[in-house]
């Protein structure tokens, strides 16, 4: 193995010069290749955080395998998988998506027949009661021409939100911190400098130590600097946000507000930047649509109705004097068992002694709900045997007329006859005066029984139809992101 920044590359061969008998078996069965160890960072670890360990593919012999049959073909990917969903997609380098079909060869060289499932690393959400000081960067490597000056942001923070005095100093001096207040409180940023007016070209080192004056578990927090003077210096016009991820997690049917921080930093000195919001739904419920980098800002999240799974948004930093567009993923957990306990009960009503040709009545009802439930809107499909009943009339249930529902229709196709049903259509003030929050009609069918095949003692039936998973749902105010099916 070898590793290269964020990047670990690992490399197995059975048999390396086909050497008899120097390798007992070929992998042919579940089991492990390698295994990773980490020592998590104490300066930056996040409770509750999440962070992805992910494959990576840079070219086409990324993440591949030779199969004993065929050792001419590389299997390359088939499907990637992140947190069990397919994010499988035909892109280009480079991609946590699999392999692009390029890799194909347009000759079938390659097979794409091996799955991929990304992992992680779930941060305790036990936070400690002591204060941990978080510094960002970790660690300085700059470039610069002679006789220049480039700038810096340190920025400092509380991991659990709290304010903390804390001050700083320079190892060499060769980071000059003279303009900076002698003590600052948490969260807060450090600009600084570095002068290499008179530096022979070359590599100099610095420490910047942020030492915290209440006590604090990791204090001081050392943050090592190199900078290194030359003639072509290597152009620094990025833009990057870190960490790039944030992970919240909540649970199921509760509703707080989640708050976390990250920076947005840039080379050399702090350039505006706006913001946009992708996603749905849309659960970040603040963040700062303006903006300076080398700072931190925090953002929010309001898992309230959301049902358990995992949700993304992301916010997109907009910054002219760069060529880049950083992007923070913002992602929620909402954990839980997908099945809710009953919340509604729906009936088709019955009726006993149908005469040939009488016109009977059956209702659509609720015969239960849930305490603190508010239905506010439905889609059914019912069933009936056209050639006994013909459907002569429906119109809306009592719940309807009495809550003053802006919308109810109906349609049918031979046996089928759809309700459809929603409390408010255009967001009016005062409509509907109430939503379905216990038993009652909801809607009323009314049928003519086919005098020529009625037969005594018939049975027919009067059902609740699926015929797509919209089929037969309530949508409820307390769960508005979600189909209750």
């Amino acid at each position: 193995h070898r590793a290269d920044s964020g990047l670990v590359r690992v490399t197995a061969i059975a048999d390396l010069a086909g050497v008899p008998g120097l390798h007992s078996c070929s992998a042919d069965r579940p089991g492990e290749l390698a295994r990773l160890r980490f020592t998590v960072d104490p300066t930056t670890w996040t409770a509750c955080a999440r962070t992805p360990l992910r494959f990576l593919w840079n070219d086409c012999g990324d993440n591949a395998f030779v199969g004993a049959a065929d050792p001419s073909s590389l299997l390359i990917s088939n499907d990637v998988y992140e947190n069990n969903l397919p994010i499988t997609q035909d892109t280009t380098f480079p991609s946590y998506s699999g392999a692009p079909d390029e890799c194909l060869d347009g000759g079938g060289v390659n097979t794409r027949a091996i799955d991929f499932f990304h992992g992680s690393i779930e941060f305790s959400c036990d936070t400690p009661d002591e204060d941990i000081l978080v510094v960002y960067p970790t660690f300085y490597d700059l470039t610069v021409g002679p006789d220049d000056s480039l700038y810096g942001t340190l920025s400092v923070w509380e991991q659990h939100g709290r304010s903390i005095d804390f001050n700083f100093s320079s190892s060499t001096g060769l980071v000059d911190l003279s303009d900076l207040a002698l003590l600052l409180s948490t969260p807060d940023s450090i600009l600084f400098s570095t002068s290499v007016a008179g530096l022979a070209l070359g590599t100099y080192y610095d420490t910047i130590v942020v030492t915290a004056i209440d006590p604090a578990v990791n204090s001081p927090a050392y943050v090592p600097l190199r900078l290194t003077v030359q003639e072509d210096p290597i152009p620094q016009d990025s833009a990057w946000v870190w960490p790039d991820t944030l992970t919240f997690q909540a649970a199921f049917g509760t509703d707080p507000i989640l708050t976390s921080c990250f920076m947005v930093g840039s080379s050399g000195e702090s350039q505006p930047y706006s913001t946009g919001l992708v996603g749905y739904p849309v659960f970040v419920s603040n963040y700062a649509s303006y903006g300076w980098t080398n700072d931190t800002t925090c953002v929010s999240v309001n898992p309230t109705g959301l049902p358990p799974g995992v949700y993304y948004n992301h916010i997109m930093f907009f910054i002219d004097s760069v060529e880049n567009t950083p992007e923070l993923v913002v992602e929620l957990v909402v954990e839980g068992d997908t099945t809710l306990p009953t919340l509604a009960t729906l009936q088709v009503g019955s009726i006993a002694g149908a005469e040939a040709g009488q016109t009977i009545e059956i209702p659509i009802e609720v015969t239960s709900v849930a305490p603190g439930m508010e239905l506010s809107a439905f889609d059914l499909a019912v069933d009936f045997d056209q050639y006994l009943l013909t459907l002569y009339e429906v119109e809306q249930g009592a719940w309807l007329t009495d809550c003053n529902w802006e919308y109810f229709t109906f349609r049918t196709d031979g046996s089928l006859v759809r309700l459809i049903g929603l409390a408010e259509t255009n967001g009016t003030p005062g409509t509907p005066d109430c939503f379905v929050t216990g038993a009652g009609e909801l809607a009323v069918l009314r049928f003519v029984v086919e005098p020529d095949l009625w037969a005594p003692c018939l049975n027919t039936s009067i059902r609740f139809l699926w015929q797509d998973c919209t089929d037969n749902a309530l949508v409820s105010n307390s769960y508005p992101w979600s189909l209750l099916i």
